[in-house]
């Protein structure tokens, strides 16, 4: 359907060209875990379910990432995904 991955990608390099640079710091850093997560620079919006969502909070826990981080990253994920949904439904 799409690559989330470019679209984070595009999300935060917005955000940096509009001042928001601590907001875009952590999008970037949200961007660079779920690359490592996932392995690959394509990542389809249709894959990140309830089951993807969960192994990618064990792997965050596993590396010993607090329970505050680990919910960063999912609140970014998820604003990610409603930021993209009316794109999306373009698409269609």
């Amino acid at each position: 359907m799409g690559n989330l991955i470019s679209f984070f990608k595009k999300v935060a390099d917005g955000l940096r060209a509009e001042g928001n640079f601590g907001t875009a710091h952590v999008y970037r850093s949200t961007l660079n875990i779920v690359t490592t997560f996932h392995g690959s620079k394509y990542l389809d919006f249709h894959q990140v379910n309830p089951e993807w969502l969960k192994d990618f909070e064990v792997y965050l826990r596993s590396r010993g990432s607090s329970w505050n981080t680990v919910s960063t990253y999912l609140r970014v994920l998820l604003s990610l995904i409603h930021i993209s949904e009316p794109t999306r439904l373009q698409l269609i």
